[in-house]
């Protein structure tokens, strides 16, 4: 008797092991979700052949990095989009360093993301040579947030307003040549993705940050 019972627990933790291998994910980073949500709008809604997104951006800069999120090629300029995936409401404006997040009872403080942002449209346009206007800065909130004050220009709620606000770029700027110059000239520069590059951004933005 004991050693059928032996087996029957013996297939039962073979079960169990197949159901954890085969629904189990490590839930990604809030973040990262974030992200995919709106790479996979963008992927789907806009013309692949016009808007051309390249996801996950990391470019030296002299000693450090900068990582953006996603970058769109297009004749109508390139847009430097950068998300954020928080809940509650958010206070903000455009020339305030730091925006607030309320959240039932909690506040938290984070840096304003068109000057975080910036320094990536800054780094673009250095890459490229190009104009201040020929390069869009666009920050993408998604997720259950709220704008309790009036909502910056350049700021867009959900991927259909981001959708709207390229829509929105109907001046050409750039030949077909210059965009696949420009793509090449990215891809050529970028760290390659991946958990190295992560981690060598991450060091790079503390030092910078809290000089570490």
């Amino acid at each position: 008797m004991n050693t059928i019972v032996a087996q029957n627990w013996d297939w039962l933790l073979v079960v169990l092991v197949l159901i954890l291998i085969r629904f189990w994910r490590p839930a990604l980073p809030t973040g990262q979700r974030g992200e995919l949500r709106v790479n996979a709008g963008l992927s789907r809604l806009l013309d692949q052949k016009v808007f051309r997104l390249i996801t996950n951006v990391t470019l030296p800069v002299g000693n450090d990095t900068t990582q953006i999120d996603h970058l769109i090629v297009s004749p109508y300029g390139i847009f430097v989009i950068e998300t954020k995936n928080f809940s509650g409401w958010i206070f903000g404006h455009p020339n305030d360093a730091q925006w607030t997040q309320v959240l039932y009872r909690s506040k938290e403080r984070f840096q304003n993301p068109l000057h975080q942002n910036d320094r990536h449209v800054r780094v673009v346009r250095d890459l490229l040579n190009l104009r201040y206007d020929q390069v869009h800065n666009v920050v993408v909130f998604v997720g259950d947030s709220e704008f309790k004050t009036p909502m910056p220009a350049g700021v867009v709620e959900g991927v259909s307003e981001l959708i709207d606000f390229i829509d929105e770029k109907r001046v050409r700027l750039f030949t077909n040549n210059e965009v696949h110059l420009f793509l090449d000239i990215i891809q050529a520069q970028r760290l390659k993705p991946g958990p190295e590059t992560d981690r060598a951004h991450l060091k790079s933005v503390r030092r910078r940050v809290f000089g570490e």
